[in-house]
C-alpha cells in the first residue's frame, strides 16, 4: 500500500516483537519495502520489543527471531537495531531519547 507516501517525519522506527516471528518477517516484506519506496532518505531505526523475553531460559511455545537474522536485516538496510523492554526498561531510555528526534 501507499500509507507512507506523503507522510513527513524525521526518522521511522520501525518495531516487531522478538517472540513473534510474523511481526519480524512483515518488516522486511512490506514495511522496509515500502519506506524505502516512498521516503528512501528518512533515517530508520530497527527496534526489537520485549527484549526481557529474549533474558530467558526457556520460552514455552513461541520462537524468539534469531538474533542472527535481526542483524542481517539491519545490515541490509542500514538500520541501527536496538531491543528494549517496557517491563525491565532494559535501553528503554535509550529509545524513549530517539523518539524525540
Amino acid at each position: 500500500g501507499n500509507s507512507l507516501k506523503k507522510k513527513k517525519c524525521s526518522v521511522f522506527i520501525v518495531c516487531f516483537a522478538v517472540d513473534n516471528l510474523a511481526s519480524f518477517q512483515s518488516i522486511s516484506s512490506k514495511f522496509i519495502p515500502e519506506l524505502l519506496a516512498f521516503n528512501p532518505d528518512i533515517p530508520r531505526i530497527l527496534v526489537g520489543l520485549k527484549a526481557d523475553i529474549r533474558e530467558r531460559e526457556s520460552k514455552g511455545d513461541n520462537q524468539l527471531v534469531p538474533t542472527e537474522d535481526i542483524f542481517k536485516l539491519a545490515k541490509q538496510c542500514k538500520m541501527p537495531y536496538y531491543e528494549v523492554s517496557a517491563k525491565t526498561r532494559v535501553r528503554f531510555l535509550t529509545c524513549s531519547l530517539l523518539l524525540h528526534l
